[in-house]
């Protein structure tokens, strides 16, 4: 038997169980704070706000780590239209489907996505 303990930071992996923990509860505390942020404020205002916080925290994440993953110049267009539009579209519309409904039916057709 090692000395190591089964879940410690000196643990391989545990900056992933870490991380995979961070995701499950910001997934989890979604749809009660997206209901909760749309009694304050309209869907519109709250998609751009979430949109423009997450892009901000992505950068930081991106320039943090080192190295770069290589793209090639012709992919950057792609890449930035896609992040462009598709990502605030999905946003808008699962945050303005919320507003029209409990959180709990917002969570479970945002689960059921690719299903349909």
């Amino acid at each position: 038997m090692t000395d190591k303990k089964l879940f410690s930071p000196q643990t391989p992996g545990f900056p992933l169980a870490i991380a995979l923990l961070i995701q499950q509860l910001l997934g989890a505390l979604t749809f009660p704070v997206a209901r909760y942020g749309l009694r304050e404020i309209d869907p519109y205002t709250f998609a751009f706000f979430r949109f423009v916080i997450s892009s901000l925290v992505l950068l930081f994440l991106v320039r943090i780590r080192r190295p770069y993953p290589a793209i090639d110049k012709k992919d950057y267009r792609k890449i930035f239209l896609l992040g462009a539009i598709i990502i605030p579209f999905n946003q808008t519309t699962y945050l303005v489907g919320q507003s029209l409904t409990a959180a709990g039916h917002g969570a479970l057709l945002f689960a059921t996505v690719p299903i349909w």
